[in-house]
């Protein structure tokens, strides 16, 4: 199998501001989505309530590819899917 090969980079930072593990990030985050049958909806409102900066819109945008995130904008909608997946809120293990 042929191996990609990566888009040409300025500082590790791709040329029309993606950064190089950007696409795959999103690759990613777009099959845990479908797989999980998750909604841009849930996912932001879960991402939104981890202090995550982005609207609805932009994280649709990224999701489908035409718009970036900042690294640590795009690890928080991973840990959001993930929490979702394993069905755990922001109120999980919060003694009630």
């Amino acid at each position: 199998m042929a191996q990609a090969i990566a888009p040409p980079t300025l500082s590790g930072v791709a040329f029309m501001g993606f950064e190089t593990d950007e696409p795959e990030q999103r690759i990613r985050l777009k099959e845990v989505m479908e797989a999980a049958d998750i909604t841009i909806g849930e996912l932001w409102l879960q991402y939104f309530s981890m202090s995550g900066a982005a609207g609805e819109y932009e994280v649709q945008a990224y999701v489908e590819g035409v718009l970036s995130l900042p690294a640590t904008e795009r690890e928080l909608l991973a840990m959001a899917a993930n929490e979702i997946c394993s069905g755990a809120g922001p109120d999980d293990g919060l003694p009630s």
